[in-house]
């Protein structure tokens, strides 16, 4: 596929791009471009519009580029554009890192004196924080927290109605949607039943309600999992996972 120069000015950006370009992460842009070159195309329709490279243009703005490297992707109908650009975005946000094997290759960057911090958020000392948590792991499996302290339940309050313990206005409002189309029945059974992902659980007043109850609710309520009391039974189930302090670190790194 042939790679043209175009200039900065005859692109377009396309007025609906769903993907969110930050500042900072358009800066990273530019200075893994500054640092590596332009190395990944931008690939635009026939008439410049851009489909993937909206964050790559903007960087070269900063770096005063007069012109970026394209592909026009001709071979595509309007449609395959629109999913084109829908389908990068989201398989670029559905993997993530080995994380044994990226702190060996920022050791390794750290060793060959790079700085790899304007380019990305990951910094030597994020990484060294992620093993230090899976090194004071215990037991054979490092996907589960340590955490083995069971909450203890206890009235504090007045006991909630069953109404305050949930809301279910958004999955009766899909309901009704769905009920109403034209669907064969069989595909509509199926979204009903997906809809009920919409409830949100006040899990506050959940535990308050639990607290409450006989053993028999208690128990029932146990299962579904909307309390957790035993933390060994958890973790065998695989509700709790290493992803969660992941997700910390990352917040942390994200927040300072």
């Amino acid at each position: 596929m042939e790679i043209i120069e175009k200039k900065i000015n005859a692109l377009r950006p396309y007025q609906n791009n769903q993907k969110i370009h930050t500042e900072k992460q358009i800066q990273q842009i530019a200075n893994s471009i500054n640092e590596f070159g332009f190395k990944q195309p931008l690939v635009i329709t026939k008439d410049n519009e851009i489909i993937i490279g909206h964050g790559r243009l903007e960087a070269a703005k900063i770096l005063g580029m007069a012109e970026v490297p394209c592909i026009v992707a001709d071979d595509l109908s309007e449609a395959q554009i629109k999913a084109l650009r829908i389908a990068d975005n989201k398989l670029n946000m559905d993997t993530g890192f080995d994380e044994d094997l990226l702190q060996l290759e920022l050791k390794e960057l750290e060793g060959l004196e790079f700085d790899f911090s304007d380019i990305m958020d990951f910094e030597v000392d994020e990484v060294d924080e992620i093993e230090e948590f899976k090194n004071n792991l215990s037991g054979d499996d490092e996907r589960y927290t340590q955490k083995t302290e069971s909450p203890n339940y206890e009235p504090t309050g007045d006991k909630p109605s069953i109404n305050e313990l949930y809301d279910i206005e958004k999955t009766h409002k899909l309901i009704e949607k769905i009920e109403s189309s034209s669907v064969d029945k069989e595909i509509k059974d199926f979204l009903i039943i997906a809809a009920h992902r919409h409830i949100v659980f006040d899990y506050e007043k959940i535990a308050e309600f639990y607290a409450h109850a006989d053993k028999e609710i208690q128990e029932l309520i146990e299962d579904s999992y909307l309390v957790i009391v035993d933390f060994d039974r958890v973790i065998a189930d695989g509700y709790i996972k290493m992803d969660e302090e992941f997700d910390r670190i990352q917040e942390d790194e994200n927040n300072a």
